[in-house]
């Protein structure tokens, strides 16, 4: 559909700048129509006739609103100052429209990056090689490294300038200062040093000899505790780093070292302060009586992390399940069929009777001791047991019947309500 008419075509390019393209050739050439357009969609430029692609009142409007509209310019405004200084400060990228001697114009350029600090990438091989608009650069986003001209990029207080700036969120979790600069530079300790303080992950391409410093690396995990995994086996095995990590987080206490995570009065005092660091010990340590009750007295559930034989004594399952009734899930198949441990855990929760061995399912004080706490657990006895507890229930519901029907007749609301457990039937 084409717009002929001039009020239906500014009805439109009101809505959609983009619907120029449907007006006739005289209406593309058209000044009020044309900047309606590019007021809504500056790069509906494009679409105009060449004479208002070549106005300044149109492009300045257009490049206010959209800086990229600077591509569709005349090359006569493209080499226009006034222009283009409006395009990149609405879009620093747009400086790569710009006219080769504007691209390589300070004013231009760095109001290009003030925007985007990778409009950089688009000056003249002249100004990338700039100190001052390279220092300016990288202290507004430090990946403006990669835009720096070569010769720049191997001088100590640019590169030290951009490890020591903020790394944007959205650039942490893929890029990485140290691994776009001169290799000199990951054996540099005031680079290094400072990139991991910032990103710790950055630890990754230091050199060997700063991922075994333990001042970059405690700086390094400070930041990112995942940055261990780059340390050197030294440091990784080093007691220091080791609680560091342990006091900031925990769960990825499995980043240390194998000889410190197998030493077992070290990790008797981490189990001590965190039982489920059980998981993180090596098997030896796992096989370690009293390392394992430690662990199972203060959390049942690390009965899981025990070594079979561990999981097999009496002593430590008991304490478990005393802890954590639902630990005899982790017991050893004789203890899930040991009578005490049993009931000490379905005491605790009847529904704790799924995991007993068949021959307590179809224990009757057990099954009873399960039900009078957990009514639900009845599904977890044996079907034999099942059958005679029904004929306990229905002879107990015929005693609750009988005894509301004499409160009733009674007509007191003062009468004590008893609550009638299986464990009083004989």
């Amino acid at each position: 559909m084409f717009i002929y008419n001039k009020m239906q075509a500014i009805e439109e390019v009101k809505k959609n700048g983009f619907a120029l393209q449907y007006a006739s050739d005289e209406l593309k050439g058209d000044e009020i129509v044309v900047l309606e357009a590019v007021s809504k969609n500056g790069c509906a430029l494009q679409f105009a006739s060449y004479e208002l692609r070549n106005n300044l009142k149109v492009v300045k409007a257009a490049v206010a609103q959209d800086g990229y509209a600077l591509e569709c310019a005349s090359n006569e405004l493209r080499n226009n100052i006034e222009v283009v200084l409006i395009a990149v400060s609405n879009n620093g990228l747009a400086l790569q429209y710009a006219s080769d001697e504007l691209r390589d114009n300070i004013e231009v350029v760095k109001a290009a990056i003030s925007n985007n600090a990778f409009a950089l990438s688009k000056a003249s091989e002249r100004l990338r090689n700039n100190r001052d608009i390279a220092l300016k650069a990288v202290s507004i986003n430090a990946y403006a490294i990669n835009c720096v001209g070569a010769k720049l990029r191997k001088e100590k207080d640019i590169v030290l300038a951009a490890a020591s700036n903020e790394i944007p969120g959205y650039l942490k979790i893929s890029e990485h200062i140290l691994e776009y600069v001169d290799e000199k530079f990951t054996n540099d300790r005031d680079v290094v040093y400072a990139a991991v303080s910032k990103d710790g992950t950055n630890l990754k391409y230091a050199s060997e000899r700063l991922k075994d410093d333990i001042d970059v690396v405690l700086a390094a995990i400070s930041q990112d505790v995942r940055a261990l995994d780059y340390a050197s086996d030294r440091l990784k095995n080093n007691r220091e780093v080791a609680l560091e990590i342990f006091s900031m987080a925990p769960r990825f206490f499995f980043l240390v070292g194998f000889n410190l995570r197998n030493d077992k009065d070290f990790m008797l005092d981490i189990i001590s302060k965190d039982a489920s660091r059980l998981f993180d010990a090596t098997d030896e340590v796992r096989k370690d009586k009293k390392i394992v009750m430690t662990a199972v007295t203060a959390d049942g559930r690390t009965l899981r992390y025990a070594s079979h034989e561990l999981r097999n004594d009496y002593n430590v399952v008991f304490a478990a399940v005393s802890n954590y009734c639902f630990a005899l899930e982790y017991a050893s198949e004789n203890m899930r069929n040991d009578r005490n441990i049993v009931l000490q855990a379905v005491k605790s929760n009847g529904n704790a009777l799924c995991y007993a061995g068949p021959k307590l399912k179809n224990d009757i004080e057990v099954v009873l001791t399960a039900i009078n706490n957990a009514p639900e657990s009845i599904q977890y006895a044996s079907n034999e047991l099942k059958q005679d507890l029904a004929i306990i229930i229905k002879e107990l519901n015929k005693e609750i019947i009988n005894r509301y029907n004499i409160l009733q007749d009674e007509k007191s609301d003062n009468c004590p309500k008893k609550h009638i457990k299986f464990s009083n039937i004989n």
